[in-house]
């Protein structure tokens, strides 16, 4: 159980994934709730969709489709 509980924590360390998102399981220890890092991993989720994907199927679509509008957003929901 040690080396497993060892495994899952640096495959956590390599991810910055949050535990509780990537394990599935609750934090532990006294008034943990996670709320934190989980909003932190969303914010970075949100900023590569924005600052990394987003150009990228830009370009792809205008390389496609050369019609395509220039002033085209793509809006992650």
């Amino acid at each position: 159980p040690e080396l497993l509980r060892a495994a899952a924590d640096n495959l956590v360390a390599q991810t910055d994934i949050p535990h509780t998102k990537l394990l599935g399981e609750s934090p532990v220890g006294s008034n943990a709730t996670g709320n934190s890092t989980v909003m932190a991993w969303y914010d970075y989720v949100d900023s590569q969709r924005r600052e990394y994907l987003a150009p990228k199927i830009l370009n792809l679509t205008k390389r496609i489709n050369p019609g395509t509008p220039e002033d085209l957003e793509i809006d992650f929901q």
